[in-house]
């Protein structure tokens, strides 16, 4: 009875011992899976690039339905435009108020 005992402990430790083996190695498939940089045609391609990893894509847009936001354009000699602006995708529709307009 005391083989039994110690064959189902060494059972259990095997199998633990391997669930955690595989779990590291999941890990560091992830780690070595990197996604690389696409080379930039020129600057302007990279700028694009950058905002689409930031604010999504098109479609993440699209999914929105439609966007308000606060948008404000400062001259170099200070002078300020600040508007709310609305796009309604499906319709293709867009709208502005301004708040201050100089």
């Amino acid at each position: 009875m005391i083989s039994y005992s110690k064959l189902s402990i060494a059972i259990l430790l095997a199998m633990l011992v391997a669930a955690c083996a595989n779990g590291t190695k999941e890990g560091k498939s992830e780690e070595i899976s990197a996604v690389e940089l696409p080379k930039f045609q020129n600057k302007g391609h990279e700028l694009v690039y950058e905002m689409i990893e930031k604010t999504g894509s098109y479609q993440d847009l699209l999914d929105l339905k439609d966007v308000v936001y606060e948008y404000t354009y400062r001259t170099p000699d200070q002078k300020e435009d600040v508007s709310i602006e609305s796009y309604i995708f499906d319709g293709e529709l867009s709208h502005a108020n301004y708040l201050k307009h100089e």
